[in-house]
């Protein structure tokens, strides 16, 4: 994962993030430097420099209305993928109600993010759909809950290798604290969908916390389990989706820098986590000055 990160880099984009100046959003007209994180939309001449992946799934994340949008990860992989779309719960996605003005697709010009309309099903108290759409009205033509698998780590989650890919349309992703999950999860309208975990993976993210190092970012998690779907499916992956991190693989590096610039700046130290030589290379590439030498490791 980490030498996917370091190596996913584009000259021209790098210089463009550099350099470049802020540009307003087409959107909501706030002036942002390469994307909007309200509107989950690229601003200025940033589109013609960030790759456009295809997924062979759909992917819903479903964000929690109290999850801070500059903290989300999710927008980093919804603005490289059309298939990767953001909608406010409880709306679980087009494809299980009318369209209700929630959803917000990367490259496309929502205008921010809207509270979910009247027309998301409401769940009646035995978990049945009461609006007369979403999963029930979907199981009349091919059953919601087979083509739909829940992303999300729990006793009863099995791994991608024990999931029928051939029937799967669509996966599900919860983008919210750990504590506003369970909210989630307590949906009856989920209740039959199978959940899925990623297997073996260790997190990248730069922001601490306090869980396992197998509790993984939304766009780290989306990543993976496209990348083991594909193994299952093809039997390997050949790299075909890595291009799916181009913006997280930008902002890690970006990460990493900044504490081999300000390597005497406090912040809570997470072992072998800043990898300073090659952080030292990518300041040569862009033609910064010379860090300062690092810190010693933390005891």
């Amino acid at each position: 994962m980490k030498n996917i990160l370091w190596g996913l880099r584009d000259e021209a984009f790098e210089e463009h993030a550099m350099n470049g100046s802020k540009s307003p959003c087409l959107s909501c007209g706030n002036k942002k430097r390469l994307y909007c994180e309200q509107c989950i939309e690229l601003v200025g001449d940033t589109a013609a420099l960030v790759p456009t992946v295809s997924l062979p799934v759909e992917v819903v994340v479903l964000r929690h209305p109290s999850e801070a949008k500059s903290k989300s990860t999710a927008a980093y992989v919804t603005i490289v993928s059309p298939e990767v779309n953001v909608v406010m719960y409880p709306d679980l996605g087009p494809s299980s109600a009318p369209p209700s003005g929630a959803e917000l697709r990367g490259g496309s010009a929502k205008g921010g993010w809207p509270e979910a309309g009247p027309s998301v099903p409401e769940a009646g108290p035995s978990g049945t759909d009461t609006s007369g759409a979403g999963p029930d009205a979907a199981a009349e033509t091919g059953s919601w809950e087979e083509e739909t698998v829940l992303l999300f780590p729990s006793e009863s989650s099995v791994t991608a290798a024990e999931v029928d890919w051939k029937k799967v349309k669509r996966v599900l992703a919860i983008d919210s604290t750990w504590i506003t999950s369970n909210q989630i999860l307590r949906d009856p309208r989920l209740a039959k969908v199978k959940r899925v975990k990623i297997a073996d993976e260790q997190t990248t993210f730069w922001r601490y916390h306090a869980h396992s190092e197998t509790c993984l970012s939304t766009a780290e998690c989306i990543f993976h389990l496209v990348r083991q779907r594909t193994v299952v499916v093809e039997g390997s992956y050949s790299g075909q989706f890595d291009k799916l991190l181009f913006f997280y693989a930008h902002l890690y590096r970006a990460i990493q820098l900044w504490y081999l610039q300000n390597p005497h700046r406090s912040f809570v130290h997470k072992r072998n986590y800043i990898h300073y030589e090659k952080a030292a290379e990518e300041a040569l590439r862009l033609g910064l000055p010379p860090p300062p030498p690092p810190p010693p490791p933390p005891p």
